[in-house]
């Protein structure tokens, strides 16, 4: 499809076509692009960039959970936001010239040419498939809320093993679906031969993380939990697996092993998650906040007002339901705690000037605390000048980076911002809300929550493709 509207406005806004080439296409082989979950790729697109095909699926995505309540009476919250955010559009994985998606409505993983739209192969499960698939040496990687994790061959799609995840195939009705006890909503992370993922959204029945064999699917170990379910995007770093936990912070195991570490401290909730070397930042809790969470502080090094982030460079990118937000990332880390640390302080001092009869020893301590109080202002109009840009941001559903390009999806559009400055350079029309993003091979890939996916890419990709 060619949009036959364009408007250029010199110094601004493209809408329609989007000015795009390709610089040193990039897969992008598992959702938000790798394992930290960064959602950055260096791929850069140039050129003018135009819808070439969208897929649509006859039926919406059906998300495991409904919305939350629209307020929280006990602690007088209103505007909730939703922490079980992670399937409300089929979001995909790119390799080569291969699309590939799962689908919560049909059951089933599609492999579309990524040039043409043209389907591939499909296979089918027995259950809502509801996070992107990962594929990595020409196997792809899936599991559904059937209990089973599949591995498939990228080519055609023939199932190379399966495994179940619980210990007997048990179903039971869930949002309107049949469900496994065990149903696979963490993704399937791949390292160094070794499938990793979680199975089971019901901690009274168990939920076990597994590391599985990737060439015969057979069991390298098994761990059981019974405190928290498993859902949201696994991370992992080197020796760390990452599973967020819904309503809840997420649980850090190590790798080799599965054996559980820790759980994040901060404030936030929620099945969002990135890592930043060994900070992981997750969110957004009820009211839109991400916390940062580093191993070995028994507290949060920092959080942001926001319902997403990008770190690229020294900068954080913080996106908000209206604004985009461009940060000196360690700047401001490092005054958020340094405030956090005088506040606690300063709060413990209150409790103590309560409990004190002395006017004398009162009055030293009320000097303390306005010495505290002073830092603490200065320390706050320092967190204001972390802030290197700030922008209004209309599309606020999810975020990405490629190349020096900033993408948001929105409601019937993605918007593209310029990341020196943060400035709305184009609009690309879609049909929904833009949930899901990808950048790779010289193609924008959006999902919404109509059940399409649309392919963005120009010309000057297309000639030096056919050449």
């Amino acid at each position: 499809m060619n949009f036959t509207r364009s408007l250029f406005l010199v110094g601004g806004l493209f809408t329609g076509l989007a000015f795009c080439t390709v610089s040193s296409g990039e897969d992008w082989p598992t959702y938000y692009h790798d394992y930290s979950r960064s959602g950055v790729t260096s791929e850069s697109l140039k050129g003018y960039l135009e819808e070439k095909w969208a897929w649509k699926s006859r039926y919406r995505p059906q998300p495991a959970w409904d919305e939350p309540a629209k307020w929280d009476g006990w602690h007088r919250v209103f505007g909730l936001k939703n922490r079980q955010e992670y399937d409300k559009a089929f979001h995909v994985a790119i390799v080569g010239d291969t699309v590939f998606f799962g689908s919560s409505v049909e059951d089933k993983v599609y492999a579309l040419n990524s040039k043409t739209g043209e389907e591939l192969w499909r296979f089918y499960m027995e259950g809502p498939v509801r996070l992107a698939p990962t594929v990595v040496d020409n196997k792809v990687y899936v599991g559904a809320d059937d209990g089973f994790v599949y591995c498939l061959n990228s080519a055609d799609g023939k199932l190379i093993w399966k495994k179940q995840t619980g210990t007997e195939d048990r179903r039971v009705p869930s949002n309107g679906r049949l469900t496994s006890l065990w149903a696979i909503r963490t993704g399937v992370v791949v390292m160094d031969d070794i499938a990793y993922f979680c199975g089971g959204v019901f901690p009274s029945e168990n939920v076990y993380l597994f590391a599985l064999n990737t060439d015969s699917g057979e069991e390298v170990y098994r761990e059981a939990m019974t405190d928290f379910p498993a859902q949201g995007y696994m991370l992992a770093s080197g020796d760390r697996l990452y599973v967020t936990t819904g309503r809840h912070r997420p649980l850090v195991f190590e790798r080799s092993t599965g054996k559980r570490m820790y759980q994040a401290d901060g404030d936030s909730t929620g099945s969002y998650a990135i890592l930043n070397n060994d900070q992981l930042i997750y969110g957004p809790g009820i009211t839109g906040t991400v916390s940062i969470h580093s191993e070995g502080q028994e507290t949060q090094l920092a959080s942001f007002e926001g319902n997403h982030i990008l770190v690229t460079g020294e900068l954080t990118l913080v996106h908000q339901d209206k604004k985009l937000v461009a940060i000196e990332h360690q700047k401001y880390v490092d005054t958020f705690s340094k405030r956090a640390k005088l506040l606690q302080r300063k709060k413990q001092l209150g409790k103590d000037l309560k409990k004190l009869k002395e006017d004398e020893a009162k009055a030293k301590l009320q000097t303390e605390i306005d010495q505290l109080s002073q830092g603490i202002d200065k320390l706050s109009e320092i967190l204001k000048e972390c802030v290197v840009w700030e922008t209004d941001c209309d599309h606020p559903f999810t975020l990405i980076q490629s190349g020096n390009q900033i993408y948001a999806g929105g409601l019937n559009e993605v918007g593209v911002y310029d990341l020196s400055k943060g400035r709305l350079r184009l609009i690309l029309p879609v049909e929904g809300a833009a949930y899901g993003l990808a950048v790779a091979n010289g193609r924008l890939v959006v999902s919404t929550d109509r059940g399409n996916v649309h392919s963005f890419g120009s010309e000057d990709e297309e000639v030096a493709a056919s050449k």
